[in-house]
Formats: structure tokens, C-alpha cells, sequence
């Protein structure tokens, strides 16, 4: 599953386009979802859910707030594709 893929990565992550990852980032499960949160040195702050669908199907959702500007955006964007591409496998 998708969610033990990336809880797995994630104990390694240290950064995400260059904002390093502040403390250790929280985890917690409810019967519907996964969730990992984490905060960043430049004041951003992530939050990710997993939600399990169909039978060898989950929705993922990464959401990446307090970015200082749409270049910064873009490129944090970009950093979290190519995370769950490496991750999970899925473009």
C-alpha cells in the first residue's frame, strides 16, 4: 500500500525543495485515513492524507501551505511529484 511506501520514505525525508523539515513529523491513523503532517524551516507546513478506495486503490492528498510565492509554489509542486513518484510509483 501506498501509505506504508511513504511511511517508510518519509522517516528519511529531510527536506522538500530545499525547506528542511523541522522536529519530527506527526502521524496519526483514524478508521478512514493516514494522515502525516510535518512543518518546514521557512515556515511552510504539509499535510498529507491517505485514504484507502477500491481494493488496491488509495487517494492521496498532499496539500503544502504558507509558501511564500507562486515561483516557490511551483516548485514545491514539483518536489512533492517527483516524491510520490519515487515513493509509490505514480505520476
Amino acid at each position: 500500500r501506498c501509505d506504508k511506501a511513504w511511511a517508510a520514505a518519509s522517516a528519511k525525508l529531510k527536506a522538500v525543495a530545499g525547506a528542511e523539515v523541522q522536529g519530527t513529523p506527526a502521524e496519526s491513523i483514524t478508521p478512514k485515513r493516514r494522515y502525516w503532517r510535518a512543518s518546514f524551516a521557512d515556515g511552510s507546513r504539509a499535510n498529507m492524507a491517505f485514504e484507502k478506495k477500491a481494493p488496491g486503490k488509495t487517494l492521496v492528498s498532499v496539500e503544502h501551505g504558507k509558501l511564500a510565492s507562486a515561483a516557490r509554489i511551483d516548485a514545491v509542486k514539483e518536489a512533492w511529484r517527483e516524491l510520490m513518484i519515487d515513493c509509490i510509483g505514480v505520476d
